[in-house]
């Protein structure tokens, strides 16, 4: 502590007796060249203070730093108010018309239309014969694309094998078919189903005891669009009654 007393003692008597003036020469060039040098532009002057000027007033008494502080802060307040107080429920999105009007949620109840679901052919034809008593034949269907069935008139005896089939085309109608197959004159009755899917005819015949000679039974079909003759095949096979509608007395599929 006597150290630093006696070290201001001596600091404090030197200044007083050393200069207090300073040569005039080197004063009057400092002050030529800080009037003839300009100043670099200082873009944050107005945020420092003069220390060399006189106190001025200040906005609110708060330093410029602290001024700006104070101002950001203020801003992000605000910018946290607007951001809270927006809605937090999500936007609901109303769904626009339905291309296809709403199913009904049981399908079984549906009504189809007459486009969508044909009705299904069913028929019975008296089948022209050269002999033997008179032939009828139920035919039906399993899409309703078959129109109509005729018969038509046969040539003597057999032209197909006694389990064949036989399917050709009709010269006169591209939509058409004419089935062909054999039978015994003791025969009165019978069935055929066309299966448009598969592109099949099963012919049903019934069974009975005889030694007559067989003939030829045969069928033209006609369906609402192009058939092709290649395309089917036949064959001889018993008809399931669920096929079709019951047969009318005195006709029964095999």
């Amino acid at each position: 502590m006597t150290n630093l007393v006696d070290l201001d003692r001596a600091l404090a008597e030197f200044l007083e007796e050393g200069p207090n003036t300073a040569p005039e020469a080197p004063v009057i060039a400092a002050l030529a060249h800080a009037r003839t040098t300009p100043r670099r532009p200082d873009p944050f002057a107005w945020l420092r203070s003069d220390a060399m000027a006189a106190p001025r007033g200040r906005m609110l008494g708060l330093r410029p730093s602290l001024l700006l502080a104070v101002v950001a802060l203020i801003a992000a307040s605000i910018g946290i108010a607007v951001v809270g107080s927006r809605s937090q429920i999500p936007a609901v999105v109303v769904p626009g018309p339905s291309e296809s009007p709403p199913q009904p949620s049981n399908p079984a109840v549906v009504s189809p239309s007459p486009e969508s679901s044909p009705v299904i052919y069913f028929q019975q034809v008296a089948v022209l014969v050269n002999a033997g008593p008179p032939f009828i034949v139920s035919i039906n269907d399993t899409t309703g694309d078959l129109l109509e069935a005729t018969s038509l008139p046969p040539g003597d005896g057999a032209s197909v094998g006694n389990d064949e089939v036989r399917i050709g085309a009709d010269p006169t109608d591209p939509k058409a078919l004419i089935v062909t197959w054999s039978g015994t004159p003791c025969e009165g009755e019978g069935g055929m189903q066309v299966d448009e899917r598969t592109h099949e005819v099963d012919v049903g015949r019934e069974v009975c005891q005889g030694d007559s000679l067989p003939l030829d039974r045969i069928v033209r079909l006609r369906f609402r669009t192009t058939a092709t003759a290649a395309d089917w095949t036949g064959r001889i096979a018993a008809i399931p009654q669920e096929t079709g509608p019951a047969p009318t007395p005195g006709v029964s599929a095999p």
